[in-house]
């Protein structure tokens, strides 16, 4: 075809590249399903996360928790074992303070007083007892109960001499190196008990703490084992979420049907080389390729056998396109095919007529013989159009124009085919109106037997019985019919 619609052979330049074979993607699931499953999968990856946040949370709070207690309590025994040792001395002092004011003064007021701290000091040394270790506490009486005994007994003795009125008597005894001796030995023995006992409960203390560092490590090695468990899962789980996103992406970006890209995806690659060829200023080529004589096979064989149609076609034209020529299922029986950097028209119109010559072999599909064919429009960036709508638009027209001359032909854009589709929707109007009105009628053609010169059979013709043309050749409205379904 010539550049102003006339008709012209053209040949395919001998340098132009041969065809490499292109497979088609295989199909996907669908998108619906890989939302539902990656949905579905990051429920469970979101819980799982917050199962093991929430599980080293807790195991901290525990640990935090049982620490403080343990320190409270403890610390509440030191206060303890520092009042009972404090009692002990206290009341030690109070007991030797009233032996020696009884024996100096006879004063009955000062044995009363002995006798009442008695209890207080027993009472001192049963809580230091209680709040001491076993050894400490054996060791404690050990070392003191008989210095104990016979101080009491020294004392008491002291404390009737001063009651009976013989106060040298109980002088000389509180001042007999007997009692300085035993009251040495408890004093000492009490100081150690205090020591030790306050020792001991700063050692549990300073074990607790200890035992607090060994829980914390142990809490956070288990919280870092969980953590990388965790973080392994979450990589796995987003690796395949990753996969259904490229799943859903494959989905969305091709045909289910044929695996070849789809009408969102043929739109988003034409605007992207539309910039691209823009800004390097390569023309580019749209091919709108629509199927000859599909509709029949769909109607007779049903949508099963045109089905496979589809996609032995889409097939046959991915394996004629070379390696960065796109192919897409436009919509129906149509298809579109985006040539990059086409700086000949000829490279184009040969393409075009390949992929003619691919659709119309000889095919058989489910057991059927089928005839199948293409009609080819083709459009070009920038001397036919600047935007991809435009392109597209023009591409149409082309088509239509090849449709309306000779199915199986190639026809490139001529401006003057802009004024077609509105004489193409003013007469598929009319031939509405006809079908509607009864003027389109049957014609009765006898099929002859040669041998015998009899009629076996008939064919029924469709003709168009206009009121004002007369008979309307079948040329003009039978391709307008089949292309208008």
């Amino acid at each position: 075809m010539s550049r102003d619609g006339s008709q012209a052979a053209v040949t395919a330049p001998e340098s132009a590249p041969a065809p490499r074979a292109a497979t088609a993607p295989s199909v996907v699931l669908p998108s619906v399903a890989i939302v539902e499953q990656t949905i579905a999968k990051a429920r469970r990856t979101v819980s799982l996360a917050l199962l093991g946040a929430g599980l080293i949370v807790c195991a901290v709070l525990a640990e935090r928790t049982w620490l403080l207690g343990e320190a409270t309590h403890i610390a509440t025994q030191l206060a303890a074992a520092q009042q009972a040792a404090g009692l002990i001395l206290l009341n030690d002092e109070r007991l030797t303070m009233s032996a020696h004011l009884a024996a100096a003064t006879g004063d009955a007021t000062w044995v009363k007083r002995y006798d009442q701290y008695i209890p207080e000091i027993d009472a001192a040394i049963a809580q230091g007892n209680a709040l001491a270790p076993p050894d400490v506490a054996d060791r404690f009486n050990q070392e003191t109960r008989a210095a104990n005994d016979r101080l009491v007994a020294l004392e008491r003795y002291s404390l009737e001499a001063a009651s009976a009125g013989n106060i040298p008597s109980a002088q000389a005894t509180l001042a007999s190196a007997a009692y300085a001796e035993n009251k040495q030995v408890l004093n000492t023995g009490t100081e150690r008990f205090a020591q030790d006992m306050v020792g001991a409960v700063n050692n549990r203390l300073t074990a607790l703490h200890t035992q607090a560092n060994v829980v914390m490590l142990i809490v956070a090695a288990l919280s870092l084992a969980a953590a990388v468990l965790i973080s392994r899962h979450l990589g796995s789980s987003l690796a395949r979420s990753r996969g259904y996103f490229l799943d859903a992406q494959r989905v969305a970006a091709n045909d289910m049907l044929t695996g070849v890209a789809n009408r969102v995806s043929m739109r988003d690659a034409l605007a992207a080389e539309l910039a691209r060829s823009a800004a390097m200023g390569q023309p580019l080529a749209l091919l709108m390729i629509d199927l000859d004589r599909f509709k029949p096979i769909n109607d007779r064989l049903g949508h099963a056998v045109g089905d496979m149609v589809l996609k032995e076609a889409a097939d046959r034209m991915g394996k004629s396109l070379r390696q960065g020529e796109l192919l897409a299922r436009w919509g129906g029986d149509e298809f579109a095919v985006l040539i990059p950097a086409c700086s000949d028209l000829n490279v184009a119109v040969a393409i075009a007529e390949r992929l003619v010559r691919a659709v119309s072999m000889p095919m058989i599909v489910g057991g059927h013989a089928v005839d199948v064919g293409a009609t080819v429009g083709v459009a070009r960036f920038p001397d036919d159009a600047q935007v991809d709508a435009e392109l597209l638009h023009n591409a149409d027209l082309a088509l239509y124009a090849a449709k309306a001359e000779r199915r199986g032909s190639v026809r490139c854009y001529d401006p003057r085919m802009v004024a077609a589709p509105s004489n193409r929707a003013l007469q598929a109007q009319l031939l509405g109106e006809a079908i509607a009105s009864g003027q389109i009628v049957p014609f009765y053609q006898p099929i002859v037997d040669l041998g015998d010169r009899k009629a076996r059979s008939l064919e029924i013709l469709s003709r168009w019985q206009h009121p004002e043309r007369g008979l309307v050749p079948p040329a003009e409205f039978i391709p307008l019919a089949e292309s208008s379904g």
